[in-house]
């Protein structure tokens, strides 16, 4: 669980529920408060409300979240459900009677598996609506690494177990994991993978729309950056009594070549010098924030910034399997050897009939 933070009753609200929050708080004079927010698959139809707790007022959006105004004896908790979190605001007149009612709010909403029994896990998807940044937290389903690791050239995958054996890097180290290969080599499949095996430290923000994230202005980037702790996540901690770590949120751009090419700034205004502050100028400083980058680009056309040592946490060229690689590929699968292919090759050869362990990464064509 993450330290609750401080919170100050705002005077401009956006929900009925939040305009007699903050009336109640005043004229109650509730003046210690505590805030938290947390993955949950429970929703307002589904908990068992405390007995001590009285609905005080409830609303419901047209997107479908709802927002709670409970009573207790010693003050109010405001909850507010959507996207699969939830928030949860006490307020009350004793600094210790509100941290017990923000525990009690953790004992009545269950937090959510990192990783479901299903193999899924948690992802926020972000893009630029017509009033601002909007997200969208859903569960996406993704592979262990051990079962398709097999599918990865050697040197792309020896230096993809490094990453996926990090655990909480360096905070002044370079927050930039470049991948960049042919379409076919296995990036986005690799990428579900690593977000899986990272989900106990890291939060998966992925986003649809890059040429306005690193547009004409930085609010869209900003707000993905600080998100106000909305989507914010904790790593449990890993002693009885230890302070839980905030968890590193992992921003994802696909196919950004345009972005970090010779060209860049004439063809992307000021993206690329923001994404450079992202990743280690001032704007990234004190955020636990990765930007992992793919691109079908050959890494000699990109920007000599992008480049440069101490930058890149990780720097993953993705090619096609030697022949050697696909010869034991297609030897596990009880198939002829073609010499050297993409990935996405091998899975679309006639006759790639794939094992139940290995129905992962690519699905494989129909041939007649």
């Amino acid at each position: 669980m993450s330290e609750p933070e401080i919170i100050h009753v705002e005077r401009y609200t956006s929900s009925p529920v939040d305009a007699l929050f903050a009336q109640l708080t005043h004229v109650e004079h509730l003046y210690y408060g505590l805030r938290d927010s947390w993955a949950t698959e429970a929703t307002a139809a589904t908990i068992a409300l405390p007995e001590d707790a009285k609905v005080e007022a409830d609303w419901r959006y047209v997107d479908g979240a709802v927002a709670l105004l409970l009573r207790f004896p010693v003050g109010l908790v405001q909850i507010d459900f959507g996207d699969g979190r939830v928030i949860c605001q006490a307020m009350s007149g004793h600094p210790e009677a509100t941290a017990a009612l923000l525990k009690t709010c953790r004992k009545t909403i269950p937090v959510s598996e990192r990783v479901s029994d299903d193999g899924t896990i948690s992802v926020v998807f972000w893009s630029l609506g017509p009033h601002g940044p909007q997200s969208v937290r859903r569960r996406i389903a993704v592979p262990r690494w051990a079962d398709v690791a097999v599918n990865y050239h050697a040197p792309a995958r020896t230096k993809i177990q490094r990453l996926v054996d990090l655990r909480v890097p360096d905070e002044a180290a370079g927050k930039l994991i470049l991948w960049h290969g042919a379409p076919g080599t296995g990036k986005t499949w690799a990428l579900r993978a690593l977000g899986r095996e990272w989900c106990e430290w890291v939060d998966l923000h992925y986003i649809l729309d890059p040429e306005e994230f690193f547009g004409h202005t930085a609010a869209y980037m900003i707000s993905v950056l600080l998100d106000n702790g909305e989507s914010k996540g904790e790593v449990p901690a890993a002693v009885e009594g230890e302070r839980p770590r905030e968890m590193w949120r992992l921003i994802v751009i696909e196919d950004a070549g345009e972005l970090l090419g010779q060209d860049a700034r004439m063809q992307v205004g000021q993206g690329l010098s923001r994404l450079l502050n992202v990743c280690d100028g001032l704007i990234g400083q004190g955020l636990r924030i990765l930007v992992l980058i793919t691109t079908n680009e050959d890494i000699g056309q990109m920007h000599e910034a992008v480049k440069r040592t101490g930058r890149c946490l990780s720097d993953i060229p993705f090619e096609a399997l030697d022949p050697d690689e696909v010869a034991e590929w297609a030897r596990v699968r009880g198939l002829p050897a073609v010499g050297r292919r993409t990935l996405s090759d091998l899975y679309a050869a006639p006759g790639a009939q794939v094992s139940e362990r290995h129905q992962t990464g690519f699905r494989p064509s129909v041939v007649q």
